[in-house]
């Protein structure tokens, strides 16, 4: 039998899986793709949550003499900036970032879930009102 999908108008066709193209999870999964992609990062700014935390700078000697160490000084060094701050892991702080101890690591970890959970939040409201003011 030959294939007529392109007989379809796409106006109808929309976004709804069909059997031939992908299965509903496989379009669930998407769907939740795009839907974190438009979600986009926090605005807020890492520095400030650094501190929030109480991340300290340390020196280490260095064969110049002692040299600034600690996350904020790797923020710079690595050039880390939004984006790339609020897709780290927490296994990555300590790497990354430097941040040794333990509790300053959670402390760190749980703001910004927080934060996370906040901006995750505003965004399906915003898109609930969205939905609500387009029908």
């Amino acid at each position: 039998m030959a294939d007529k999908s392109y007989m379809i108008d796409p106006r109808l066709a929309g976004d709804k899986p069909s059997e031939e193209n992908e299965k509903q999870d496989k379009f669930d999964a998407r769907k939740e793709a795009e839907k974190e992609a438009n979600m986009g990062f926090p605005t807020n700014d890492p520095i400030e949550i650094l501190k929030q935390a109480e991340c300290k700078e340390f020196y280490e000697w260095k064969w110049k003499g002692p040299k600034k160490c600690g996350p904020f000084e790797k923020m710079k060094e690595l050039k880390i900036d939004n984006e790339t701050f609020w897709g780290l892991e927490e296994g990555q702080y300590k790497d990354i970032l430097e941040i040794k101890d333990f509790g300053t690591r959670k402390a760190l970890s749980k703001i910004i879930s927080d934060i996370k959970l906040a901006h995750k939040r505003a965004f399906e409201k915003q898109e609930k009102l969205d939905k609500k003011l387009s029908q």
